[in-house]
């Protein structure tokens, strides 16, 4: 079975459903900051497209609130020496 992908896709055609059928698999794996970053990259990339005129506006902008928010994880600070 081949994995979805957004690859094939014009910017004019990639829309909620497809992009959420994408980050689906990832989701259940529970890879949440993954599809937090996906979810930045595909919304900086529209915004550039919105913003040079090649879309006339952005269908995704709160993708990511589809999806579980990753947890904050605590940083361990061990003290040098």
């Amino acid at each position: 079975m081949s994995s979805p992908n957004l690859g094939g896709f014009s910017l004019h055609k990639v829309n909620a459903v497809e992009t959420m059928a994408v980050l689906e698999p990832l989701a259940k794996q529970g890879k949440l900051e993954t599809i937090n970053n996906i979810c930045g990259w595909i919304n900086a990339i529209r915004d550039y497209a919105v913003n040079t005129g090649l879309i006339h506006s952005n269908p995704l902008p709160e993708i990511s609130k589809a999806f579980s928010s990753p947890l904050d994880q605590k940083l361990i600070f061990c003290p040098p020496g």
